[in-house]
């Protein structure tokens, strides 16, 4: 095989040129193409990546041999993913700081056996899949003494310098308050000849390079083992991530092939390499006598075997070790372990990610109670458990809920190894949780307030009719009784407790936004003026009633007669809250609710309102009665003096108008009420006049009226009897039908019952209005608002009049639609 040069690639294609030009013919040209492809992919392949690798001394890892030759496991590895990749590798030797400086700065592209850990992942960019799991041990120089980490204080310790070991046994020391001092060394080599020449007493090492070192009279292991790591190939930070991925793959492609550079490798350097030694006095011992020989050879092998199988034990421990790390270190719980005095040892990713770096600070400064902190680190030193719920800062200062579970970590003599506590976020939970309380309190409330509604309506009708004929008689009889007479002052108090008994129920169907309404489009300003006079009369002279009224104010639709409801019920309100001399303001505006303030404020919602405020000076209100102040039958007044109805009556209308109200108030300041009403396009009707109570209007006209109700039937009748109708009575609309039929005379007034067993009053009307086509028509009822607004009868033209209803009421409903 041989390569072609561009300059030759050139001179084939232009001798193809030629050709074809001779030719004439195009499989020339095809040739000439397939040329140059084939050219630049030659040269292409013979063109290789440059790649500078660090190189220091970390046999059978990494180092180079008494030749210069680099070797070692990732030596292995990486020459064989170059020749796979086309790479060209230039290793530059020096020691391990001298290594990760250079890889730092840029000078390097690689530097291989470097350990994960958090803070060199701010420095360094890693690969996926680790090459290596590794840990480190305590290696002494023999007589020291050495057994565990506690005989290490006031000892010397050599390690290697600036190694992920170097950070973490220094923290690991101090925070078992030991004294010890640690003497970094450039490379192992050195290292462990300053503790053979009896510079230091223990040197850290990893597990690889301490297991092929010479244990003589100089060297002995010790049971100290710690901190597993895996080791990876690391790269600068801002370099592109192609040779980190292309590691990434061949390892993975090595590691599913037991035959691959990899597994030959680790046979070669952690066995091959690790064989046990025999003794020198056996081999003098062999000299002396074969069958000396033969069990020395024996106990050899035993001594290999046990060796082979503390090896796969430690292995073994070591995947456990791992493992053990990848759960905590992973665990989604915030993990912290501190030394028994309390001071900061370890934390997790997450314990980082939540809380930062607590290790110059007392623990319980965590915590928004300090004394909680306290109470629980002096729970888990006494040796007890501790479980709750806490409050702790998050680094950047916000406040978290944490559920804590914290506890001492005990040796099986009882001494106490170190403190653990775990900490899960609940602080999503807890808003959900509080979410949830708040839409639960508000529904309970709904349904309260949906009970009494569905309570006043299911028994509206009847309480109506009842009261009807209980108002309407007594009218009758007062009538018809001289005011000297014995019974009339008995026949006076039936009539105020039969009318307070109305107001009750037309209060409750204001509550629950029964009510029946007719809307027009109000000037609010005009609808007040014209309650002033009335309002003062019902305050009192004591009192200062304060008008302003907004300018250029927006109309609104609302019934009037509610708008009366809502001011006469606040100003009452608000005059038996001042006690003495005071004042009421009442104020109308323009305005508009955000969504900022909408969000503050439940059931608001965005949007240009009128609003329509009354405020007082009185004793005001704490919260614990602003929270119950729309509730049916509440009252902070004394037994008698209140129904408790006057507020839900004003949230019930504002809220049938869809309204919002809003008030605010304090103890010793007053309070006050704002209502918002919506904005009305159409200008204002014209005012109705309120009427004066004066004599009845009477007519000679004949009146067909239907009512299902025997008792309301026969009272409608000498009521309108007495104002001089000609009445047509009938209790079924099929019985009216045939009145009207047969009625030859014209009939000037249908006034009949809303909801009757054969047909409603609506479709009643339209039978009658065949046959008498210049009829006026005025439908009465007992039932709520909902109901009636089903049957058409509350649309705008409809004659409407609500029960019970009083005689003059009657005569000025039936006069106005006869004359409109």
């Amino acid at each position: 095989m041989f390569l072609l040069r561009p300059r030759a690639c050139i001179t084939v294609v232009g001798a193809m040129s030629i050709l074809k030009k001779k030719s004439g013919r195009t499989v020339f040209g095809w040739l000439a193409l397939l040329a140059v492809l084939g050219c630049s992919f030659v040269y292409a392949q013979s063109v290789k990546t440059p790649v500078r690798v660090g190189l220091y001394q970390n046999i059978p890892k990494v180092a180079w041999s008494s030749s210069g030759r680099p070797v070692g496991i990732f030596v292995d590895l990486l020459e064989d993913i170059a020749a796979k990749e086309n790479w060209a590798v230039e290793y530059v030797p020096g020691t391990w700081a001298e290594g990760l400086e250079r890889l730092e700065k840029g000078e390097i592209d690689l530097m291989p056996d470097v350990a994960f850990s958090a803070d060199r992942e701010t420095l360094f960019s890693f690969h996926r899949e680790s090459v290596l799991s590794d840990w480190f041990q305590i290696y002494a120089r023999r007589g020291s003494g050495i057994r565990s980490l506690v005989d290490l204080d006031h000892k010397r310790v050599a390690l290697l310098e600036d190694s992920i070991q170097q950070d973490f046994f220094d923290n690991m020391a101090a925070g078992f308050g030991l004294n010890i001092t640690l003497v970094a060394m450039p490379d192992y080599p050195s290292a462990f000849a300053a503790v053979a020449n009896g510079e230091v007493d223990a040197v850290v090492a990893n597990r690889f390079y301490g297991a092929i070192q010479p244990r003589g009279s100089q060297l002995e292991d010790t049971a100290i083992i710690f901190n597993p790591t895996r080791l990876f190939f690391a790269a600068p930070k801002e370099r592109s991530h192609t040779l980190l991925d292309a590691i990434d793959r061949r390892l993975a492609e090595m590691k599913r092939d037991r035959s691959s550079a990899y597994y030959l490798s680790l046979q070669r350097w952690t066995s091959e390499e690790l064989a046990f030694a025999v003794p020198a006095w056996l081999k003098v011992a062999a000299l002396a006598a074969g069958a000396i020989l033969l069990l020395s050879l024996l106990g050899s092998a035993l001594l290999k075997q046990q060796v082979t199988r503390r090896t796969r034990e430690l292995k073994a421990r070591n995947e456990d070790l791992h493992l053990f790390q990848a759960l905590v270190e992973h665990s989604s719980d915030a993990i912290g372990i501190a030394t028994p005095e309390g001071k900061s040892f370890y934390q997790n990713r997450a314990f980082q990610r939540l809380f930062g770096d607590i290790d110059g600070n007392a623990p319980e400064t965590a915590y928004v109670d300090p004394a909680v902190g306290r109470q629980v680190f002096a729970a888990i030193q006494a040796g007890n458990s501790w479980q709750g719920e806490v409050k702790m800062f998050k680094k950047d200062k916000t406040i978290l809920d944490i559920l804590l579970r914290a506890y001492a970590i005990q040796s099986p003599e009882g001494r106490s190894l170190g403190l653990v506590g775990l900490h899960t976020d609940i602080t999503s939970l807890k808003r959900a949780e509080e979410e949830k309380d708040r839409l639960q309190t508000q529904l309970a409330q709904v349904q309260k307030m949906e009970s009494v509604g569905r309570l006043a309506g299911g028994v509206a009708h009847d309480f109506n009719n009842m009261l009807g004929a209980i108002l309407g008689y007594t009218e009758l009889l007062l009538e018809d009784t001289d005011l000297s007479h014995p019974h009339y002052a008995e026949l006076k108090e039936i009539q105020k407790a039969a009318e307070r008994s109305a107001d009750l129920t037309r209060q409750l169907l204001a509550f629950a936004r029964k009510q029946t309404v007719v809307y027009r489009v109000l000037d609010l300003n005009a609808t007040v003026n014209g309650m002033l006079h009335m309002l003062r009369r019902l305050i009192g002279e004591n009192i200062e009633l304060a008008w302003r009224p907004g300018l250029e104010l927006d109309s609104v639709k609302a019934d009037p007669s509610q708008i009366d409801q809502i001011l006469t019920n606040l100003c009452v309100n608000a005059r038996d809250a001042i006690h003495g001399i005071g004042k009421i303001t009442i104020e109308t505006a323009n305005a508009s609710l955000t969504e900022s303030f909408c969000a503050s404020h439940p059931g608001a919602r965005a949007g240009d309102f009128v609003m329509l405020s009354v405020s007082d000076t009185g004793e005001g209100m704490d919260q614990a009665t602003l929270d119950k102040l729309f509730e049916p039958f509440f009252t902070t007044k004394a037994l008698g003096q209140g129904t408790g109805l006057g507020l839900a009556t004003v949230y019930g209308i504002v809220k049938q108008s869809n309204g919002y109200i809003d008030v605010s108030s304090e103890p010793g300041h007053g309070s006050t009420f704002r209502i918002y009403l919506p904005q009305e396009a159409e200008k204002s009707d014209a005012p109705v006049p309120r009427r004066a109570n004066g004599p009845r209007t009477a007519g000679n006209e004949t009146i067909l009226l239907v009512e299902d109700e025997p008792a309301i039937l026969s009272l409608g009748k000498t009521m309108l009897e007495k104002l001089g109708y000609r009445v047509l009575d009938a209790a079924t609309p099929g019985e009216a039908i045939r009145l009207a039929k047969d009625h030859h005379d014209a009939i000037h007034l249908l006034l009949a019952d809303v909801v009757m067993p054969e047909m409603n009053g609506h479709a009643l009307a339209q039978r009658i209005l065949a046959l008498h086509p210049h009829l006026r028509c005025v439908f009465i009822s007992g039932y709520t608002a909902d109901i009636i607004a089903r049957h058409g009868i509350l649309d705008d033209g409809m004659n409407f009049i609500q029960k019970p209803f009083s005689m003059s009421a009657l005569s000025a409903k039936v006069r106005q639609a006869l004359d409109s």
